[in-house]
């Protein structure tokens, strides 16, 4: 499973701040979700 770039940028800010790889990553990818919905991508 790969990341988009925008969600590797979230999930690298999540890691710096000391969050679990696997909790940052599903963080990243609802932020990124949830940014495209809003944006009418989806």
């Amino acid at each position: 499973k790969f990341l988009t770039v925008s969600e590797l940028n979230i999930f690298r800010e999540l890691r710096l701040g000391g969050m679990s790889p696997e909790v940052a990553e599903a963080t990243a990818k609802k932020e990124v979700l949830e940014k495209m919905t809003t944006l009418g991508i989806l």
